[in-house]
């Protein structure tokens, strides 16, 4: 006997309900996990601790860790993300981390501004990261801007542009970008102390506006070819920036 249309509504909607969660499910870095309605994690990588290694287009590789990096609300809701962690086969980083509320619209955004000495010559490293109001995924247009900035003197005071990526925007609407400065075994503009300046963004489709984050710096590094010949005078506190 033939199934009535009634009789394979169930079985069909719960089929496409199973494939609708089997194709958010992504594998690698910043991949979006899917879970059961609702779930007390929301991640955007496997569990805290696992790493991941990107290759760049010039054989630079930066390695991310998985971070659980805020919680909030009596701690109901936690939130896991790619954390930048070392630029290889670099020793020494810098980072800044920022988190951003927002309930009108409603989202989060998480922006990281990071320098590590990487082949020797260092290399600069800004990220944005977005979340809706749950920890939920939020795909936007979206965008990173990396600003690698040198100072020769450190009794002066004054930084001074090396490099700036502009802002680079994901082919795709997502919920992640970055923008890297990566630079060889000696640094392009010279021996000096560095740092970076990193900043991202995301259409609101509430608003219909672009919503940036402030300017976030990381702490000074000095880059110079071998033998190191650091000043005995280094930089004074520095601001590593406001709330993003």
């Amino acid at each position: 006997m033939l199934m009535t249309s009634r009789s394979l509504r169930k079985p069909l909607l719960a089929l496409l309900t199973l494939l609708l969660v089997l194709a958010t499910v992504q594998i690698g870095p910043f991949a979006t996990y899917a879970f059961a309605d609702p779930p007390k994690e929301r991640q955007f990588c496997p569990y805290p601790g696992a790493t991941e290694t990107q290759t760049l287009a010039d054989g630079t590789q930066v390695e991310w860790i998985c971070k659980r990096f805020f919680a909030f609300e009596n701690n109901t809701y936690e939130y896991w993300a790619w954390e930048y962690s070392k630029t290889i086969p670099g020793s020494q980083n810098k980072l800044t981390t920022a988190t951003r509320y927002s309930d009108s619209p409603a989202y989060i955004m998480w922006i990281q501004s990071a320098l590590g000495n990487g082949k020797g010559g260092g290399d600069a490293t800004g990220s944005i990261t977005i979340f809706g109001r749950y920890g939920t995924n939020l795909d936007r247009p979206i965008a990173a801007r990396t600003i690698m900035q040198v100072q020769y003197s450190p009794t002066s005071g004054a930084w001074y542009t090396c490099h700036d990526t502009g802002w680079q925007q994901a082919s795709v609407a997502r919920s992640w970008q970055t923008a890297f400065v990566p630079q060889n075994a000696t640094p392009d503009c010279g021996n000096g102390y560095y740092r970076t300046q990193a900043a991202g963004r995301f259409y609101s489709y509430t608003t219909n506006a672009w919503i940036t984050s402030k300017w976030h710096y990381t702490g000074s590094m000095y880059l110079a070819p071998v033998p190191n010949l650091e000043p005995t005078v280094t930089p004074g506190p520095e601001v590593t920036g406001d709330p993003a």
